[in-house]
């Protein structure tokens, strides 16, 4: 009879109790993976920020050195015409060529492919994402047949804002490997420019000191970036109303845009001295 009541006791799960057990668990785990998994997204995202945030700083910082510190350069304004009173729109954007040009893929003058700013001591010469990631050589500019993100460059003379009159394009240019800094590195979290604009200068007649105002725009390569959206910038250009584009690529997309005005003081090596004629 003892071993009867013993043998009742002895009691274990059923598999319906079991199956709820293993129900519980798989939903727990579930739970931490997707949690993990949407943490690490976050965290991924928030690299990729600060990465375009802290980028677009150092280059801001390096322009506005470099630039403010570089020599004065005459003849920034535009000519006034013999027996006119106004400048126009026309003279002020040709006067700019002398110091910033840029290419344009086909007619869209929308889609900068690359450019150079020339500032009386040094270049700055860059290409665009999609013309880095093409190999675009045809809408590029090429420094010993190469194409970099963002370079910088010494030219004391502005030999290199220039344009070929053969194809209207900025011509390519040749100079020692040892002069070239790079101002975005290729490992650096696929990131590069979209767009840089330097607006039409102001210089001083009395003292040649020269405002520049500089806009550039600096994303990553992933997450079909589009600069022309109206807000939703990761998003594939071709097909913008898709939503097509992974959650992967979408954490790897940042954008962000820097404005910002440099001074120019740096000493005039043919106006006879720092800020005078």
């Amino acid at each position: 009879m003892i071993k009867k009541n013993l043998q009742q006791n002895k009691k274990g799960f059923t598999i319906i109790e079991f199956s709820i057990s293993l129900i519980f668990i798989s939903i727990i785990l579930v739970a931490v993976c997707m949690l993990t998994i949407q943490i690490s997204q976050i965290y991924q995202k928030g690299l990729v920020i600060r990465a375009i945030n802290s980028t677009g700083r150092e280059i801001m910082d390096e322009m506005t050195q470099t630039v403010s510190a570089s020599q004065i350069v005459a003849n920034i304004n535009p000519t006034l015409a013999t027996g006119t009173d106004n400048i126009t729109n026309e003279q002020i954007f040709n006067a700019r060529k002398k110091y910033f040009l840029y290419n344009q893929k086909g007619g869209d003058k929308s889609q900068q492919t690359s450019g150079i700013f020339c500032t009386g001591s040094y270049d700055y010469i860059w290409n665009t994402a999609d013309t880095v990631k093409n190999k675009d050589k045809n809408n590029a500019v090429l420094v010993n047949n190469q194409i970099y993100k963002f370079i910088r460059i010494p030219d004391t003379s502005r030999q290199f804002c220039a344009t070929d009159a053969s194809t209207n394009k900025i011509k390519s240019i040749s100079i020692p490997a040892g002069n070239i800094i790079n101002l975005i590195n290729s490992d650096e979290n696929d990131l590069a420019l979209y767009d840089l604009t330097v607006y039409p200068a102001m210089q001083s007649e009395s003292t040649l000191h020269t405002l520049y105002s500089i806009s550039f725009i600096i994303a990553t390569t992933r997450g079909g970036i589009n600069i022309n959206a109206n807000g939703d910038y990761c998003r594939s250009v071709d097909n913008p109303k898709s939503g097509e584009y992974s959650n992967q690529d979408f954490n790897y997309c940042a954008v962000n845009r820097f404005d910002f005005v440099i001074r120019q003081t740096g000493e005039s090596t043919t106006q006879g001295g720092y800020g005078t004629k």
